[in-house]
C-alpha cells in the first residue's frame, strides 16, 4: 500500500493513459466496437451509445491523467474515478452474471 501511495503520480497517469485509449469508441464506433468484441453494432441508436461510452470512459481517463500531476484535486479525480467503476460494476452485477450486458460490461472494461 505504501508504494501506492508513493508512486501515486504514475498509477494515475498510466491508468489514465490506458484508460483515455477509448476515445477511439468516441471517434470510430463501429471499428472500436469490432477491434474490442470482434463485431459491431448496427443503427445509429447503437452508434450514439458507444460514441458516449466511449467519450466518458476518455474523460475518466483524461481527469486521471490530470489528477496525476495535480496534487490537490487527486482526492476529487479518484472519488468520481471510483464512482464511475463502481457504478459500472453495480449495474452489471444487477443484470446477472450470464446476462449480454454482464457479459458486454466485462469485456469492454467498463468494469475495471
Amino acid at each position: 500500500m505504501n508504494w501506492i501511495v508513493a508512486n501515486m503520480k504514475w498509477v494515475m497517469l498510466i491508468s489514465g493513459a490506458l484508460t483515455f485509449t477509448m476515445i477511439y469508441a468516441a471517434i470510430a464506433p463501429q471499428a472500436a466496437l469490432r477491434s474490442t468484441f470482434g463485431e459491431a453494432l448496427d443503427g445509429p441508436l447503437a452508434e450514439i451509445v458507444v460514441r458516449n461510452w466511449g467519450a466518458l470512459v476518455a474523460l475518466v481517463g483524461a481527469m486521471l491523467i490530470y489528477g496525476a500531476f495535480s496534487p490537490a484535486s487527486r482526492p476529487l479525480v479518484l472519488t468520481v474515478a471510483g464512482i464511475r467503476s463502481w457504478s459500472s460494476s453495480d449495474w452489471s452485477s444487477t443484470m446477472g452474471s450470464n446476462s449480454s450486458a454482464s457479459r458486454w460490461a466485462w469485456q469492454s472494461g467498463s468494469i475495471w
